[in-house]
């Protein structure tokens, strides 16, 4: 069975942010948050391209809850699994995870 196109993106970021970001070329910080601009660049340069809209529905409806977004929606981390060292105090800002709804004018908006 082929798998959807967001069972590949979701196997392949988790590749990245968990496992291999510097593959990628990423740089995740000591709680394993990356920014998202340069996420969508990476997954460009390997053949995996999408715009933040995708992302964005593929970190909310992830059935597993493997990502999180930051609360403006300019970092994104991997929840669990990961074989890089992480740490689980982050900074308050980033903390706060995204309650967000896609809204026509742009990425991302709060609620």
């Amino acid at each position: 069975m082929a798998l959807s196109r967001h069972t590949k993106i979701s196997k392949f970021l988790s590749f990245a942010l968990r496992h291999h970001p510097e593959k990628f070329g990423l740089q995740p910080d000591t709680g394993g948050w990356v920014d998202v601009a340069a996420l969508l660049h990476a997954c460009k340069s390997h053949g995996m391209a999408l715009l933040p809209e995708e992302l964005k529905t593929i970190v909310e409806q992830n059935d597993k809850k493997r990502f999180s977004l930051s609360a403006d929606c300019t970092l994104i981390r991997a929840n669990q699994g990961h074989t890089i060292a992480v740490t689980s105090a982050c900074s308050r800002k980033r903390r706060q995870l995204c309650c967000i709804t896609v809204q026509p004018s742009g990425f991302c908006h709060q609620s």
